[in-house]
């Protein structure tokens, strides 16, 4: 259990009036325990639950064939109140959990907006006394104010995902295929430690301008603008990074739509034959190299479209007061 998150309920449900905070969705149930309920996401009925009281009491609510696994990963003599996933009996056993801790006549913060409205009409007919408010606004608002911890766990997050997109753009050319691309990604995430992803995005060529698709089977052209988007996931946190590439030099579209954006006068790329993503330089001159680098530069004119997201403050070089422009988290 995440202490920490537990506190901050706490004083957030005294300040809103309420007796307790039941976290329904996986996104929730997560920011409690510090772990996804494994197939949750996977279908809204199968309910995973984690109630803090005002008192600051836990109990979690869990179907059947996953109670050992979030047993496994609870503290030693976590309440577990365990539904039966054939039963179809998650609000009467959720009922129940809520009686034995005096709340059936309390004011109880649920999320409404995740919560099946059938779910919902059960539950209060199980308990007529007590009132169930929407509280996911207050939820939400507490999920933005991250924890170093919180903090920690994204940067970890960001770090793979943009060198999994690295690596991944390195081992394909010329005739791989999207699936190859996805391949090398996949594997590239799970090999730095995430325990899932949430999303990939693979478009290239003609599907590049397509906004949230998967791989297919096309074969990579020598021109084709690919881009790539992946959210790596550890203990139900996920951080998505997006990285643009070329196989070999860019479409003149490509290069126009560059030329035109915020950044075209402040970075510019060095080419490789291969679809390779943007790391950073430690020169300024060189126009020929076998990765792509992103760094200030006078003068725009060999601009591709990758695109430079990282940018952090360093001391200016000798040559000038320039802001140095990064494009590799994994670098820091």
């Amino acid at each position: 259990m995440r202490q920490d998150v537990i506190g901050r309920q706490v004083r957030a449900m005294k300040e809103a009036g309420y007796d307790a905070l039941l976290s329904i969705s996986p996104e929730n149930f997560a920011y409690v325990t510090g772990f996804l309920s494994p197939t949750q996401p996977l279908m809204r009925w199968r309910h995973a639950m984690a109630l803090v009281t005002a008192d600051g009491a836990v109990a979690l609510v869990v179907v059947d064939m996953e109670a050992s696994t979030i047993r496994a990963n609870s503290p030693p003599g976590t309440e577990i109140a365990v539904w039966h996933e054939f039963k179809f009996d998650a609000m009467s056993v959720l009922a129940t959990l809520l009686r034995e801790h005096g709340l059936g006549q309390a004011r109880v913060g649920i999320e409404m907006d995740y919560l099946p409205a059938g779910d919902l009409t059960a539950l209060s007919q199980l308990l007529p006394r007590t009132r169930f408010t929407a509280a996911q606004a207050i939820l939400a608002r507490l999920r933005e104010i991250k924890t170093p911890e919180e903090i920690n766990i994204l940067r970890r997050l960001s770090r793979i995902a943009d060198k999994a997109i690295t690596d991944a753009y390195r081992s394909v050319r010329a005739g791989s295929s999207e699936m190859d691309l996805a391949a090398a990604l996949t594997r590239g995430v799970y090999e730095q430690g995430a325990e899932y992803f949430k999303l990939m995005i693979v478009a290239t060529g003609e599907r590049s301008v397509f906004p949230n698709v998967g791989p297919t089977s096309r074969v990579l052209k020598p021109g084709d603008i690919c881009r790539v988007e992946i959210f790596p996931i550890i203990g139900g946190y996920h951080a998505g990074v997006c990285r643009t590439a070329a196989v070999g030099a860019p479409p003149s579209e490509a290069e126009r739509i560059w030329a035109n954006s915020p950044r075209a006068n402040t970075c510019y790329w060095t080419r490789s034959n291969q679809a390779r993503r943007a790391e950073p330089s430690t020169s300024s001159t060189s126009r020929r190299s076998e990765s792509l680098a992103c760094r200030r530069s006078p003068s725009s004119a060999t601009a591709s479209v990758y695109t430079c997201t990282k940018t952090l403050t360093s001391a200016p070089p000798k040559t000038g007061r320039w802001k140095q422009e990064w494009c590799s988290a994994s670098s820091r």
